[in-house]
């Protein structure tokens, strides 16, 4: 089976430069149109296999992206896909972050921001929906979709490649960007990370 992660469209939040943990803000216009061209892009990347769950973080931007993806299927909203908590320094300007607290969050998995929460805990909620996904019987060409954030999809690529969460701040993710992960006999394979040409070729 494989595990499509798909992080939303862009944001109002994204658009101004806002932090945007569990600030519930919706799609840009331009959002929307990312989406539209994710949608129209995966039924080639998915050739004859079947969506067969379609789970989302409850933040309106991402139920927004799982239902313009128009999949025919239900969208149902799992907690433990939701973005992490930035605590005090939500919906703050990014560059107004003192340059102290970024230190911090990259050097200690298990610092965590005022009233917020840390890398690491973010993992390990994100770690259990993923290794509940693995467990399950699914077939080989079956595929969970999950609509979610920055954070807990580094979180699922750390959990695919075997590595602890610190590897999160080696990675840069795009909005409306596609990964994904192939399990096999419940061990999991990362084969995609940031596809996103599909935008490109739009100008987007």
């Amino acid at each position: 089976m494989e595990l499509i992660l798909i992080r939303h469209g862009e944001s109002t939040a994204n658009v101004a430069h806002l932090t945007a943990g569990r600030l519930d803000v919706s799609l840009s216009d331009n959002g929307r149109n990312q989406v539209h061209h994710l949608a129209n892009y995966l039924p080639g990347m998915l050739h004859s296999r079947k969506v067969v769950k379609l789970v989302s973080s409850p933040l309106l931007r991402a139920r927004e992206t799982a239902t313009l993806l128009d999949l025919g299927i239900p969208v149902e909203i799992d907690e433990r896909w939701v973005e992490m908590d930035y605590g005090d320094f939500d919906g703050k300007p990014i560059d107004s972050i003192p340059r102290s607290f970024w230190e911090s969050w990259m050097s200690d998995i298990k610092f965590t921001p005022p009233n917020g929460e840390s890398v690491a805990s973010v993992g390990v909620r994100v770690r259990e929906a993923c290794n509940e996904v693995a467990s399950a019987s699914y077939g080989d060409n079956e595929v969970v979709i999950a609509v979610s954030h920055v954070s807990p999809i580094k979180a699922a690529i750390s959990w695919a490649l075997g590595v602890d969460d610190s590897a999160s701040w080696h990675m840069h993710l795009d909005t409306a960007a596609l990964s994904s992960i192939t399990v096999i006999e419940g061990k999991p394979i990362m084969n995609r990370f940031n596809v996103n040409l599909f935008l490109w070729r739009a100008g987007l």
